[in-house]
């Protein structure tokens, strides 16, 4: 019964982050007007990278393999979104020419992604300071930055396909270090490998329920943009300021 309820609880929680993380950027991509809170935004996202560089960050977040996994490194990939947001109109169009329906971008974030979700990369990380600088680097380049600049340009299938491949990922992954009865990373310790599995199925279910849960989202008054309804609440806010 403890069980249950520890794992419901927790699965609430994670639910109730992810939703309101998806209802920040929505509300942040909608409310950068003004060139300067844009450079601010993505001054934030730099000095984000900055502090997570720190020794002492590196040192605590790298020490528990859940807090590497899904703290340190969901929050370079933040980071490198934030600094995407400050990219003008000219140079998205310019990067549009080869960023053809955001699939390109897509595609390298899905790569990137990939690579640095195996627990190899995470014992390259922890044994190469090469591969730590790396890792630092390509997170807000290779998966930030081309997510925040193609994404809203990926028809909504493409959407999809992504989503379900995330879901699909991150299951396998929990599952994966459930079921090995031999560490997965040799840095780590295997109970903290039962803790990530466990995480990464309630972090795979969260994002399933989130996801299902735009399907019955009402979008009108959202002037076609690709964003839900915290989107078309700014901009009816906008036109009963404007009346």
């Amino acid at each position: 019964f403890v069980f249950v309820f520890v794992f419901v609880f927790v699965f609430v929680f994670v639910f109730v982050f992810v939703r309101l993380v998806v209802v920040i950027v929505e509300i942040v991509r909608f409310l950068l007007l003004s060139p300067l809170l844009v450079l601010l935004v993505a001054l934030f996202g730099l000095g984000l990278v900055l502090l997570l560089a720190l020794p002492f960050s590196v040192q605590e977040l790298e020490s528990v393999l859940s807090l590497h996994l899904l703290v340190q490194m969901p929050l370079l990939v933040l980071a490198g979104y934030l600094i995407g947001l400050a990219f003008g109109r000219r140079w998205r169009r310019t990067l549009d020419a080869y960023n053809d329906h955001g699939i390109p971008g897509m595609l390298m974030v899905s790569l990137a992604m990939a690579f640095w979700m195996l627990p190899r990369s995470l014992d390259l990380v922890l044994a190469s300071p090469a591969m730590e600088l790396t890792k630092f680097v390509s997170l807000p380049l290779l998966i930030g930055l081309p997510l925040s600049l193609s994404w809203s340009r990926l028809p909504v299938i493409g959407r999809g396909f992504i989503a379900a491949n995330l879901i699909s990922m991150l299951a396998v992954l929990g599952w994966l270090h459930l079921a090995s009865p031999m560490r997965l990373c040799n840095y780590y310790l295997l109970d903290q490998q039962r803790i990530l599995g466990w995480a990464l199925l309630l972090l795979a279910a969260a994002v399933l329920v989130v996801w299902a849960s735009r399907t019955f989202v009402d979008r009108r008054g959202t002037d076609g943009r690709p964003f839900g309804w915290a989107a078309g609440a700014i901009i009816k806010g906008r036109e009963v300021a404007d009346v």
